[in-house]
């Protein structure tokens, strides 16, 4: 072995002499000699970092998490070479991900030709670039190819914003005398997400206080406790049943969601708007929950309490729900009047 060891020394000092020795070239040797160390040790692949990646998020992040980063193999597995996704990670470089990313933001993903979102085919880089860091502290490979690879510009995202409390009433209005006045009250009235609204039951009521473990933070128990609202409170203890949505709570998500689409088209509540500063917003049952934040804001109540109530862990993420147009302007009427302004021209002493 120590001649052999001798010999790839000998083509490193080669390499060196005629100005080739790059870091990759260094890294080549020395798999070379870790080869002769261990017999049976080989390179890990791509496919398997991913894998050993996705072994251990499954085990700490949500379902729905968990998706996005399954999602994020499938597509990168797809558009990916077949023999770099089986090759050894540490051949994997920038440019084959910047062309599989290319191949994500340009290819159609339905038969009318509509191309991934920007913020879409970011989030598919974010998730494989954390992929790909364990590979570098492992030491598997030198550095993270995904690392400096700059994500698209979002210029084709959609903004979402909130219900006006007219457009509530509205809604409320429509649905009354059907499961989904409940729903859209229990959604406005603690800023649950859809299906977690759909989840409640009586015995998370105790004391006038709806207590639940959103499913998305369920892996990190991150729980709420949300007082009762008077007419909330009112809605749910005139329920029958041991369910408050028994004919909703079996449908798909995504029925679930066209069904209030629908609901806002008859209510003459509009799902898609133009912001004032021309920015077009759209709004879905989600925009219920960020009604509920603003509300809270426009409330007066602090940004903390707010963030709690809402079960946000991160308070840039709890910004983008908070829409207080109302608030605002409440802050530019309270600036005190000024009585004594001087007249053009004149001179003020």
């Amino acid at each position: 072995m120590g001649l052999a060891v001798l010999r790839i020394l000998e083509r490193a000092g080669e390499d060196a002499t005629a100005g080739r020795l790059d870091l990759d070239r260094a890294q080549m040797h020395l798999e070379d000699i870790r080869r002769l160390a261990d017999p049976s040790w080989r390179p890990v692949t791509v496919a398997e970092q991913v894998d050993e990646w996705l072994a251990e998020r499954d085990r700490r992040v949500s379902s729905a998490t968990g998706e996005i980063y399954h999602r994020t193999k499938r597509e990168f597995a797809r558009v990916l070479p077949r023999k770099v996704w089986l090759g050894p990670v540490a051949d994997l470089t920038a440019q084959h991900i910047e062309a599989a990313v290319a191949r994500l933001a340009t290819e159609s993903v339905s038969s009318k030709g509509r191309r991934r979102r920007a913020s879409t085919v970011n989030q598919l880089l974010r998730c494989f670039r954390q992929s790909l860091h364990g590979a570098v502290l492992s030491g598997h490979c030198r550095v993270n190819p995904a690392a400096g690879i700059r994500p698209l510009p979002e210029t084709d995202s959609q903004v979402r914003t909130r219900f006006t409390d007219a457009e509530v009433r509205a809604l409320l209005d429509y649905s009354a005398g059907n499961p989904w006045h409940g729903l859209i009250l229990l959604a406005v009235r603690t800023g649950l997400r859809m299906m977690d609204c759909l989840a409640v039951t009586p015995d998370q009521l105790r004391g006038g206080t709806l207590y639940a473990l959103p499913k998305k933070t369920a892996r990190r128990q991150t729980r709420v406790e949300i007082p009762l609202a008077a007419d909330l409170a009112a809605w749910l203890n005139a329920q029958p049943g041991p369910e408050f949505f028994p004919t909703l709570a079996g449908l798909p998500k995504g029925e679930i969601s066209r069904l209030f689409a629908q609901l806002c088209d008859r209510a003459g509540v509009p799902r898609q708007i133009v912001l004032p500063c021309g920015t077009p917003a759209v709004r879905s049952f989600h925009s219920l929950r960020h009604t509920f934040v603003s509300q809270l804001a426009e409330a007066g109540i602090p940004a903390d309490v707010r963030q709690s109530l809402a079960g946000h862990s991160d308070a840039k993420i709890h910004r983008l729900y908070t829409h207080h147009q109302k608030a605002l302007a409440d802050a530019i009427h309270a600036l005190p009047e000024i009585t004594a302004l001087s007249p053009v021209g004149q001179a003020v002493p």
